[in-house]
């Protein structure tokens, strides 16, 4: 099977291998005769081509003679967090092969580079005892109320904030800094993509993401609400209506502008589209009207995409008018 180069068909997975009545786990070294029947898992488009490269799309009926399960197994071992499929090579170790993953309500398919959190839902399939060794190896745990390690976000503001004040030099423009806001979050997105580094921890149970989404948001809100506010009245009277008028048009115009971007061009749903420009403007507070109007978490995750790099830009284009103006 290795053989076959499955990159070429990004989302495609075999989990089995039918060959008569017989159900074979679909393993690296596992070959593929003639007549043989695959089980695959993927995306339509990478299926199809899969078949049109490999052989044909039947439907069929089998006798699970062999006793190959699919079981659904929680990622609840912290030594897990952070770890990719590729890292484990559950398939040449243990024997079994991963077809889909689940997170936050979303089923996405299996992908070598997917790095595991605290609450993700695999689909494994193989024989009972291989379920059993890998269920156990994600399920190590010890009982904990919360994991938020304090030194870890410690040392991480520390880190961004120093990486905030370097200096970033650009030739014939001068010299500009990350800052207190776009350096803490440059490494946060570096340290929170390997999960762990060294004695650092950047993955926490969902109820201490939230509890500290949450802190932040109001922090954010109230140091920008004290320091705008002071000189908020005598700004207005001296600049009068115009001031008012011509920061709606600055945001008006981009968040309209934006959405039938990314609803026309980009073929973004409605959701998403809101998401996306939320994280576009950095607008926190937008999202949080965004998400009182549905149940799902795809503004969120849109959200998520666009605002480590809007805030990254807002950071560096600032600093770069002032040059320039």
């Amino acid at each position: 099977m290795k053989e076959l180069k499955f990159n070429k068909y990004k989302s495609v997975v075999i989990s089995r291998v039918i060959r008569g009545d017989r159900n074979i786990i679909a393993l690296n070294d596992t070959v593929i005769l003639k007549g043989d029947r695959l089980v695959a898992v993927g995306i339509r488009i990478n299926l199809d081509a899969f078949c049109k490269d490999v052989g044909k799309e039947v439907n069929t009926e089998f006798k699970n003679s062999d006793h190959v399960k699919l079981r659904k197994v929680i990622v609840n071992s912290e030594d897990m967090f952070g770890k990719s499929l590729r890292e484990l090579e559950l398939r040449r170790i243990y024997g079994v092969t991963v077809t889909r993953i689940e997170r936050g309500g979303f089923e996405f398919n299996q992908n070598s580079k997917w790095r595991f959190e605290r609450g993700d839902i695999i689909s494994l399939v193989s024989s009972e005892d291989r379920l059993n060794d890998v269920e156990r190896l994600f399920n190590k745990r010890t009982f904990m109320a919360t994991n938020v390690h304090i030194f870890s976000l410690s040392l991480i503001l520390l880190i961004g904030i120093i990486a905030g004040m370097v200096p970033i030099h650009l030739p014939s423009l001068g010299t500009i800094t990350l800052g207190v806001a776009g350096g803490p979050l440059f490494v946060a997105l570096i340290i929170g993509h390997f999960g762990k580094l060294g004695p650092i921890r950047a993955r926490f149970f969902q109820p201490s993401n939230i509890v500290i989404r949450d802190i932040g948001l109001v922090l954010f809100l109230a140091g920008a609400g004290t320091t705008a506010g002071q000189g908020l009245v005598e700004v207005v009277l001296s600049e009068g209506i115009s001031l008012v008028l011509s920061g709606a048009i600055i945001t008006v115009v981009p968040i309209v502008s934006g959405f039938f971007i990314a609803r026309k061009v980009f073929r973004l749903s409605m959701i998403h589209s809101l998401g996306a420009i939320c994280g576009g403007l950095t607008s926190t507070p937008g999202l949080g009207a965004v998400n009182q109007f549905t149940d799902v978490e795809d503004a969120s995750i849109a959200y998520a995409a666009a605002y480590p790099f809007a805030l990254i830009f807002v950071a560096i284009t600032s600093q770069l008018l002032i040059f320039f103006l």
